[in-house]
């Protein structure tokens, strides 16, 4: 069994601080947010990797990203041609 508490104290520590992100409230967030559970079981243990992680059928063109910076969204460009 993967624990999870341990690897979001190791990125915070290894991937968010080194990122010079001192705000302890982000801080604090990130080692409370269980990014594993924002995708698909199967990816669950690489939440914490320091790469992104594509969510697949939950989210298309969508992904959990490395160190908890900002979400990818797919180009509005890509977005107007799926939905026509």
């Amino acid at each position: 069994m993967t624990d999870y508490t341990t690897l979001r104290k190791t990125m915070v520590e290894s991937q968010v601080r080194t990122n010079d992100v001192t705000d302890r409230r982000v801080l604090r967030a990130m080692l409370e947010l269980p990014r594993e559970a924002f995708v698909p079981e199967a990816m669950q243990a690489l939440a914490y990797s320091g790469e992104g992680v594509s969510l697949g059928n939950w989210a298309p063109g969508r992904s959990l990203p490395a160190h908890g910076g900002r979400p990818s969204f797919p180009s509005s460009e890509n977005t107007r041609r799926e939905m026509a």
